[in-house]
């Protein structure tokens, strides 16, 4: 990484390791489901991207403005909770400063972008298709005449339940990776099909693009490299299995070695096994197809409900007269107020911080436990041990009861050093 050094009217900024961020379309081999979660970050908390080297910096006014920008910003954020002795003059900074207009999510469904998935998933079966007439492993006629086979169809349909059930506990678990590899399951789920529920779009569109991508991964891995290695291996069929299993773990590893990218990693090479495993047992391809078919689908399906039902729920909200204010009893008004006053917060901070409260709010009961906290600060990239966050608690947790009111929880986001449009932004997956 080059180093830059940019003049401008006597200061001298020392810049090292300058990275920047660029999209990146997902690739092919990313979007498969199972699962959908290793195409979240690459590693960052929202979404598909990487980091490259910049190897040659500007030193025009533009650039060394953006630099004394993000310096400036760093300084009005930094320190504000391991140094709560210093002057409130920071926090008052931070709490009060102009309120950003925070970007909309896209409601409509991003046409490109699937098309771009369909295409993909086209030119992997092509590629199969075309290695399979050289190694002719694969009988594509009767690969066809299975789906009529009724017994093939419901054994590969049942066999992506257990699949989804592992899903579902990934879903539904405080583990910070789990946490992190689910919220970035809803961001993708987001960026493609928007933030407004649509049922029957959705179905179509992620229907026939599950459907392709198990027809075509499966006739890749199950159908070409699994029988391509066991026979590489002297006839070995658990070698076999289990090194086509680790390629398609590693077909779809995104670079990083973050933890969260190593389990994804891990959990794709389990996903490979079972697929294989039904694949031998059954001597049908159309087994695993389904079973990839069903979990992918149910998996991108019941995150588009879980975006939209959070964002629906909270924008609806937000848009009423004195949205929670009237649910709060009035001893969590009463201090709510006291601690605006006491910071200077403006009307906009406390409405997106009751929008990240109400969205972390799992079960909607108007206070948040330990597990929806660290569930809520995992998918924003902070995570938690179970030690930290019994700590945490001890800190904001004025009355012992265990859970956070409103009020303790504008405590915490007053140290979380961003602003609570950012923090809901990021939970939302936009």
């Amino acid at each position: 990484p080059g180093v830059a050094t940019a003049h401008r009217r006597g200061t001298r900024l020392h810049l090292r390791r300058c990275l920047l961020r660029v999209n990146m379309t997902t690739a092919a081999s990313s979007f498969v489901l199972p699962m959908m979660h290793n195409t979240g970050r690459l590693h960052q908390p929202r979404g598909t991207g990487a980091f490259v080297t910049c190897s040659r910096y500007s030193t025009s006014p533009r650039w060394v403005g953006w630099y004394q920008r993000r310096l400036s910003r760093r300084q009005q954020y930094n320190s504000i909770a391991t140094h709560p002795q210093r002057s409130q003059r920071r926090l008052i900074a931070v709490a009060g400063s102009p309120t950003p207009t925070p970007p909309k999510a896209s409601y409509d469904v991003n046409w490109g972008q699937l098309a771009g998935l369909y295409r993909n998933q086209i030119i992997i079966l092509g590629f199969s298709i075309f290695q399979n007439n050289t190694l002719q492993a694969v009988d594509f006629t009767k690969v066809l005449s299975q789906f009529t086979n009724p017994e093939l169809v419901g054994l590969g349909l049942l066999g992506g339940v257990p699949l989804l059930a592992i899903g579902y506990l990934i879903d539904t678990s405080d583990n910070p990776v789990a946490a992190s590899v689910a919220a970035d399951t809803n961001a993708l789920t987001l960026r493609i099909f928007g933030g407004r529920r649509n049922l029957v779009t959705v179905g179509l569109g992620a229907g026939f693009l599950c459907l392709l991508t198990g027809i075509a991964e499966e006739t890749g891995f199950r159908g070409l490299v699994l029988p391509a290695l066991s026979e590489r291996l002297g006839g070995n069929i658990t070698g076999g299995l289990l090194s086509s299993s680790l390629l398609f773990g590693l077909a779809h590893f995104s670079g990083s070695f973050a933890i969260e990218t190593l389990a994804t990693t891990a959990l794709l090479t389990f996903c490979g096994a079972y697929f294989g495993l039904l694949y031998i047992t059954s001597g049908s391809l159309v087994v695993p197809m389904l079973a990839h078919f069903v979990y992918d689908f149910g998996s991108m399906f019941g995150a588009h409900l879980t975006v939209t039902d959070r964002i629906r729920f909270v924008s609806n909200s937000m848009n009423q007269p004195n949205w929670g204010i009237l649910n709060d009893p009035p001893d969590v008004r009463r201090r709510v107020s006291q601690i605006q006053r006491k910071y200077g917060l403006d009307d906009d901070f406390v409405k997106f911080s009751r929008a990240t409260f109400y969205t972390m709010d799992i079960d909607k009961n108007g206070t948040l436990d330990q597990m929806e906290v660290r569930i809520g600060l995992a998918a924003l990239g902070r995570k938690c041990s179970k030690g930290q966050m019994q700590e945490l608690f001890g800190d904001f947790d004025e009355d012992d009861n265990q859970v956070l009111d409103f009020a303790e929880f504008l405590n915490l986001v007053l140290q979380l050093e961003q602003r609570p449009e950012t923090l809901y932004r990021g939970l939302v997956g936009f």
